[in-house]
């Protein structure tokens, strides 16, 4: 039985109005005590109807108009979170009933963030971009178990960890989450995943996952730089990119993933997904270049 831990919810929004309907409807059908939980959400000057929706849901609702960074945003909703245990989650997230409930009973038994499962949602008319992202983002599994990293979609989080690590640093728009996460493995603190706190999420088509993979690899070499040796593991990681994906490994992911189906796309998944690799070197190479210039200059 879940013990009634207070819980705060904090999700920052900019015009995403059908999902984050979505999204608020699954958290108020979640099995656990909604009077031990706050909504917090951020909106970012949304102009679709977003800011009506979530005021309609929200117990604490504020417009963060300095910049349409999730991080800032996330950064204001935990400084306003009362909650013991605060939870991150994305306004395209819908989450499974149990969910809640799930991710603060392993926070109750001693860890200190857990990362919970995403599940891809693939259309009916999918295209190349559904598959390839479908099998290599958000997999928070890997991610922990493997590189002691988690995205921060759907994140529950001990409010003390901020206090010993800090809040996000809101410099860029993509990677901190990585970043923060990694600094939580290497304080020693207790990062997990669990299977059972999940949420669907919908795949990005062609068009949205080339913006987004270009922002990624733009945000790349800044975390670089913040671990040291940022000139030998830009060389190292942009080399890697310049090659095309690993047929095995696609298949191996196709395999974990329960998507066989997917088998018969193997071919067009190689040549896409060697694209985008090349796009995130020339991205990473950008901001090598600036990350350069503005060390020079100083």
């Amino acid at each position: 039985m879940v013990k009634d831990a207070y819980i705060s919810i904090v999700i920052p929004v900019y015009n995403n109005a059908s999902r984050l309907h979505k999204c608020l409807d699954s958290i108020k059908n979640q099995n656990y005590p909604l009077h031990k939980v706050e909504l917090i959400i951020i909106d970012n000057e949304s102009t679709d109807g977003s800011d009506e929706i979530a005021k309609k849901f929200a117990d604490k609702f504020i417009v963060q108009n300095d910049q349409k960074n999730p991080y800032i945003s996330r950064n204001i909703g935990i400084k306003m979170a009362k909650g013991d245990i605060i939870v991150l989650l994305d306004s395209t997230c819908v989450a499974s009933t149990n969910w809640l409930s799930s991710g603060t009973n392993l926070i109750l038994a001693g860890a200190d963030v857990v990362a919970g499962k995403v599940i891809f949602e693939i259309s009916k008319n999918y295209d190349l971009g559904e598959l390839f992202d479908s099998l290599y983002n958000i997999n928070n599994k890997r991610n922990v178990e493997k590189n002691g990293t988690a995205k921060g979609l759907n994140l529950f989080c001990k409010r003390a960890v901020f206090d010993k690590i800090g809040l996000f640093p809101g410099k860029s728009r993509s990677g901190e989450d990585v970043l923060w996460t990694k600094t939580v493995s290497r304080s020693g603190l207790n990062l997990m995943y669990c299977d059972e706190a999940a949420v669907s999420y919908p795949s990005r088509n062609t068009g949205q996952l080339l913006k987004k993979q270009w922002r990624v690899g733009r945000g790349q070499p800044y975390i670089w730089a913040s671990e040291g040796n940022l000139l030998k593991k830009a060389i190292i990681e942009i080399t890697k990119k310049l090659f095309p994906p690993n047929p095995f490994e696609i298949l191996t992911r196709i395999r974990v993933n329960g998507f066989y189906w997917m088998k018969k796309d193997i071919i067009s998944l190689i040549f896409f997904g060697w694209i985008i690799k090349l796009e995130m070197a020339i991205a990473n190479a950008c901001s090598l270049f600036n990350i350069l210039r503005s060390t020079k200059k100083s």
